[in-house]
């Protein structure tokens, strides 16, 4: 849930990146909302995410939610919420599973059905956003990750680990 004054900020960022295109330039802040977790609110910060006008639309854009540096969740410290006209949903599942079958690191997926103040806004796929909390909770150093469309995620560099991601 989020207070009106901010659900209608998020909503005016997300106008902004339509009417330029692209979120280059635009400010794309943090709102403070609560999101329900184990039957209890917790606080969280929340905002429009993507690069593209088609990440904004004003009643299903795209969000990105930060956790609570003590009250992660599901071991994550954010996540995407993505709508279905973001990504190839259906794609990025089957390639995460695929690539989690083969022992490669990835982010953890699944749908979802995005509720905002009582209002059902529709499907999405939720989405681990890249970060150590990802290769923290896997147990694995070398923190690289694969998107659905191969899109290596992590530091770049020599060694083993970004070698075999190569």
């Amino acid at each position: 849930r989020i207070a009106s004054d901010e659900l209608h900020a998020l909503q005016r960022t997300a106008e902004a990146v339509t009417a330029r295109g692209i979120a280059t330039g635009v400010e794309r802040p943090y709102f403070p909302a609560e999101y329900l977790l184990d039957g209890r609110w917790i606080p969280i910060q929340v905002k429009a995410r993507g690069i593209y006008a088609p990440h904004y639309l004003a009643r299903r854009p795209s969000l990105r939610i930060k956790f609570p540096k003590d009250r992660y969740f599901e071991g994550k410290r954010q996540i995407n919420i993505s709508a279905p006209y973001d990504k190839g949903l259906t794609a990025d599942v089957t390639v995460n599973w695929e690539l989690e079958h083969h022992g490669i690191l990835t982010w953890d997926s699944q749908f979802v059905v995005l509720r905002v103040n009582d209002e059902t806004i529709g499907v999405f796929q939720e989405i681990e956003q890249f970060g150590r909390s990802m290769s923290d909770r896997n147990r694995r150093p070398e923190g690289v990750i694969f998107s659905g469309s191969g899109q290596v995620f992590g530091q770049e560099g020599s060694g083993p680990a970004w070698e075999k991601a190569q």
